[in-house]
């Protein structure tokens, strides 16, 4: 079991792979982007909405079969995965919740008191701009699934039956068991697309509501059924590259 250095990334259609360069620089090609050797770096960017588990050495796994295990020793690198693709897994993924959605629905005298006050909708006028904040963030964390890329991994001090199976068809696979702190320091070494890394939160999509406005909190929010994925994800978000 091997810390794994220093990568790079390329972009192949609906997903990242982070391979081992010193330097790079992007080439776009229609769909795709490829990242070759320049002066830049990729970095690492601490984010208010991303929750760094409470130990910073804790134990985080990946769980693959043998022959994305083979893959990664060979190409030394890492996977990121586009969200529009995990969306046909989930297709909650990245979006806000049903309780968000419902909101859009209720007049301004349907609102209760408790909306007044804490959200400060004190006119039809006001909660006509709300709806139509609502509406458009709505639209767009649809599209901002295509910019967006997770490499994720299970926080865990122990390694868990219950994720071979979800990942792992027939009897070979493996489990790569690093820390949170040598995948943080391993991505601070590089400064071309941010990066942030947190823990995934997990509310109840129907009584929860995820606040409108701060776009990225749908990136790292699941619904509790994936609760026992316990995870932890590094995300990619850019508005440069891909299909956008």
């Amino acid at each position: 079991m091997g810390r794994i250095g220093d990568f790079s990334a390329t972009q192949d259609g609906s997903n990242f792979t982070w391979k081992r360069e010193l330097v790079l620089y992007a080439v776009q090609n229609g769909d795709g982007l490829a990242l070759k050797s320049t002066e830049y770096r990729m970095p690492y960017e601490e984010h208010p909405d991303f929750k760094a588990p409470e130990n910073p050495d804790a134990k985080i796994w990946r769980y693959m079969n043998l022959a994305k295990f083979l893959s990664m020793l060979e190409g030394q690198s890492l996977y990121f995965s586009r969200l529009d693709v995990l969306a046909e897994k989930d297709p909650y993924e990245g979006l806000y919740t049903n309780l968000n959605a419902r909101a859009l629905d209720l007049k301004y005298a349907d609102l209760p008191k408790e909306a007044w006050e804490q959200r400060g909708i004190d006119s039809e006028e006001t909660w006509a701009q709300i709806r139509d904040l609502e509406e458009k963030s709505r639209g767009f964390v649809k599209v901002q699934r295509q910019m967006s890329f997770a490499n994720s991994w299970c926080v865990s001090e122990h390694e868990s039956a219950a994720m071979w199976p979800l990942y792992i068809e027939g009897s070979e696979g493996i489990a790569v068991q690093s820390t949170y702190n040598h995948l943080v320091e391993c991505i601070k070494k590089y400064d071309e697309f941010n990066i942030f890394i947190g823990k995934i939160r997990y509310m109840d999509y129907n009584t929860e509501v995820i606040p409108v406005g701060q776009l990225l909190l749908p990136l790292i929010t699941k619904r509790k059924s994936f609760e026992h994925e316990i995870e932890l994800r590094a995300l990619i978000w850019t508005l440069q590259h891909g299909k956008n």
